[in-house]
C-alpha cells in the first residue's frame, strides 16, 4: 500500500525479516526494530500508519509494550502477535489496546491481509442504514462523538479510543435504547477473517466503559442486557448523578 509506513517491533530477527520483506512485496514502507524501548526512546518521534507488535515483548520492568503503545499512539492501529492459541491470551492483548491479534509464526500474505483491512476501516465505520446527525456530532449526555475528526469527548475532555472501540461506540450512540447480541456487535468491529469471539465485546465493553462511566461498576451508558447483550442508554440530562 503506497504512501503507508508500518513499525515492526519484534524481537525474533527472522520473523521480523519475514514481516518487512511480506510487507515491503505489499509496497508498505517499513521501520523496525528489535528492542521495545527504541519505541519510547529513539523512534519516540515516529508516526507510522501501523503497527506490528510481538506481542511477547516486554519494556525493561518486565511488563508487556502493548498498554504503553496505546498510551503513546491511541490512533495507530496495532497489530498483535503471539505464539499462544490460548483465547485468554488474544483477549487479554485486546484488552491492553491492540486492534487484531493473530498466531506466529503466521501466514505472512495473512498478516499482511489484516494490516489492510485495520488500515482501511475507518476510525468510526458507520453502520448501514444509519444516517448521521447534519452536524456530524453525536451526543448522549456528557458523551460527543464528532463523525467529521474521529473524536470522543466526556464532561468536554478528550477521550483516546482504538478504532474498534470507537466503531463500537459510534453504533451504540447512533442506536440509543436498542439491545444488541454479541453476535450483532461483533460483526461492527471484527472483519470476517479475524478471530471471532463473544469475549472481544466483552472486553471492548469494559475498555469503553473505563473511559466514559464515572464508576464503570455501575455504567450509566452502556447496559448489560441479561441472555441479550448490551445496550447504550439514552441520558436526557448532561448533568452527573449525585
Amino acid at each position: 500500500m503506497r504512501g503507508k509506513t508500518i513499525l515492526v517491533i519484534e524481537k525474533n530477527n527472522f520473523c521480523r525479516e519475514e514481516i518487512k520483506d511480506a510487507l515491503k512485496a505489499a509496497d508498505f514502507d517499513v521501520w523496525e526494530t528489535g528492542n521495545s524501548e527504541a519505541l519510547f526512546g529513539p523512534l519516540s518521534h515516529l508516526s507510522p500508519d501501523g503497527i506490528v507488535l510481538d506481542g511477547n515483548m516486554k519494556d525493561k520492568s518486565g511488563k508487556l509494550i502493548s498498554s504503553r503503545i496505546r498510551e503513546l499512539m491511541p490512533n495507530v492501529p496495532l497489530l498483535v502477535t503471539t505464539e499462544n492459541p490460548e483465547e485468554l491470551e488474544v483477549v487479554l492483548h485486546l484488552e491492553r489496546g491492540a486492534d487484531d491479534c493473530m498466531l506466529k509464526p503466521g501466514r505472512p500474505r495473512e498478516l499482511v491481509s489484516r494490516i489492510r483491512t485495520l488500515l482501511h476501516r475507518a476510525p468510526l465505520d458507520q453502520p448501514a442504514g444509519e444516517i448521521c446527525l447534519p452536524s456530524g456530532v453525536i451526543t448522549n449526555g456528557d458523551i460527543k462523538v464528532n463523525l467529521l475528526n474521529h473524536k470522543v469527548y466526556g464532561e468536554e475532555k478528550e477521550l483516546a479510543m482504538s478504532s474498534k472501540e470507537l466503531a463500537l461506540l459510534t453504533f451504540l450512540l447512533l442506536n440509543q435504547n436498542r439491545s444488541f447480541t454479541r453476535k450483532k456487535l461483533l460483526e461492527v468491529v471484527i472483519d470476517k477473517k479475524e478471530e471471532r469471539s463473544f469475549r472481544v465485546i466483552d472486553a471492548l465493553i469494559s475498555r469503553i466503559r473505563e473511559k466514559i462511566e464515572i464508576n464503570p461498576r455501575r455504567p450509566r451508558y452502556i447496559k448489560t442486557v441479561r441472555k441479550r447483550g448490551y445496550m447504550m442508554e439514552s441520558i436526557p440530562d448532561a448533568k452527573k448523578e449525585e
